[in-house]
């Protein structure tokens, strides 16, 4: 099964995020985030009810235990993608990802990433190469 990084800016849009997260109880994906990434979800979301941000995060994390993902912080120095988004790739390397799923393809370029062995996918081209690959369980989620 994948396990995939979702960058701040997928867990952003509500329909996305659970969507992803659907397909993660579906067992079609193992998801990880970091704090620093929902630290970013959270300061790009300044409209949002504080509470109601903190009840969604604790929920992410009660429901995938293991999503969360720490002790990359001594690599972040050593990345050399996009300098903000340094602390996602970190994540993704010490969380033994496959893939990172963002919407800033730009910001991870390929001589980045390749070299640790992750994949960067924008969550369009991920959500059709699972549909090709699963087509009966990506439409049971998107009919729940």
């Amino acid at each position: 099964m994948t396990i995939a990084v979702l960058d701040a800016n997928v867990l952003i849009p509500n329909a996305l995020c659970d969507l992803l997260l659907r397909l993660a109880e579906e067992d079609l994906l193992q998801p990880r985030w970091s704090p620093h990434i929902m630290e970013e979800m959270q300061r790009h979301l300044p409209s949002a009810d504080p509470q109601a941000l903190r009840r969604r995060v604790n929920a992410m994390n009660t429901a995938f235990e293991d999503a969360m993902v720490i002790g990359y912080d001594e690599l972040i120095v050593q990345m050399t993608d996009h300098p903000k988004d340094r602390h996602v790739l970190a994540a993704a390397i010490r969380a033994d990802a496959d893939l990172i799923i963002t919407c800033n393809l730009r910001d991870f370029p390929a001589e980045s990433c390749d070299l640790h062995g992750i994949e960067v996918q924008h969550p369009d081209d991920f959500l059709l190469d699972l549909l090709e690959r699963e087509p009966a369980a990506i439409h049971r989620v998107i009919l729940q």
